[in-house]
């Protein structure tokens, strides 16, 4: 048989696991997680991957996602959860989960469910940290995203240095 012309291409969503940490431990939740694209190439596509994981949130979820060496997307990770005002960004949680996902960068995000993106003060301070404790283990933090209602920022944005200050 002889098709008239090419079918268009239909894109689908990608799945990739979706787990949390707890109790020093990575655990799946029952379904995967469908994203958008595969390849996370902007902050903005990393930002459309958290808010699937963190749509109608009243409290404050840290999560990151584990690329590979070609910046695909290969699981999405659940770290801790806070309340309305703050989730505590603990870098000894981030590493001991980052152990076990095999990946070779991150990104991490969270919510504000004030609507406002815009990063505090203790979020600048907890980045720096997990910044220095990635560029000793050989990991790199490409961004910290924090979602907000409907709109996002990008720390690496914000403050580019910062992010480039722990490569060689």
């Amino acid at each position: 048989m002889r098709y008239a012309k090419i079918p268009e291409r239909k894109e689908r969503p990608f799945r990739i696991p979706r787990l949390w940490f707890r109790e020093g431990r990575l655990c799946n939740y029952a379904d995967r997680l469908s994203v958008p694209c595969e390849v996370l190439g902007t902050s903005r596509e990393a930002a459309l991957v958290f808010q699937e994981c963190m749509k109608g949130l009243e409290e404050e979820e840290l999560w990151f996602i584990a690329l590979d060496e070609d910046c695909r997307a290969r699981r999405v990770v659940r770290l801790a959860s806070g309340d309305a005002g703050e989730v505590r960004l603990d870098s000894s949680v981030v590493f001991r989960a980052l152990a076990g996902s095999g990946c070779e960068a991150f990104v991490l995000g969270h919510n504000h469910p004030s609507g406002d993106p815009l990063p505090s003060p203790n979020d600048w301070i907890a980045t720096a940290l997990v910044l220095e404790g990635a560029g000793r283990r050989g990991v790199e933090l490409v961004d910290h995203v924090v979602m907000g209602d409907g709109v996002y920022v990008s720390m690496r944005v914000l403050n580019e240095p910062l992010f480039l200050r722990g490569l060689p």
